[in-house]
């Protein structure tokens, strides 16, 4: 069986901003810089499709995305839990209205796994501490590029000429 390899290519990696930001695999506030890409779609290990600039956040401390951990709003694992509901409860209808005893089993099981793990997940994530601890982090407070340690210009206040950089303040 043939396996269609598919995926995203990031191309010129350069570092355009900085800022503080919540580091969901850390677990707390850290310096994270922006890296800005072009993402290209690929298909057998070939560039294919240009799709656009994106910048991904890395911290500083451990390296990794910032957004890499990041929990699921639970408005959508309820919706995803209530999709296994209604399946598990169609399981049942075929598995009494129909003689596809087995289909409606299967169905049935289908769902109720379907919406107890969402169920799970919802309880074992704390997105309300996620959100609070996002809202807890710092803005950037410097009138120097954390960088080169120059003052930023007087026309572009958050922009050091030098690094090329943005210091994000929010």
């Amino acid at each position: 069986m043939l396996h269609v390899l598919h995926g995203q290519y990031y191309f010129g990696r350069r570092r355009v901003a900085c800022r503080n930001a919540y580091c969901t695999v850390c677990k707390g506030p850290r310096f994270t810089e922006g890296y800005r890409s072009l993402v290209v779609l690929h298909l057998w290990f070939i560039p294919i499709l240009p799709i656009g600039l994106k910048t991904r956040w890395f911290c500083a401390t451990c390296h990794r995305e910032t957004s890499e951990r990041l929990p699921s709003r639970p408005f959508i694992l309820l919706a995803g839990a209530f999709f296994g509901m209604v399946l598990a409860f169609l399981g049942l209808l075929i598995l009494t209205k129909t003689e596809q005893g087995g289909v409606g089993g299967t169905v049935s099981v289908i769902g109720l796994l379907m919406a107890g793990g969402l169920i799970w997940v919802i309880r074992r994530q704390n997105y309300k501490g996620f959100v609070a601890a996002t809202r807890a982090v710092e803005p950037l407070g410097e009138r120097y590029c954390p960088y080169c340690k120059l003052p930023f210009s007087p026309l572009q206040p958050l922009h050091c000429r030098s690094c090329k950089v943005d210091v994000i303040i929010d």
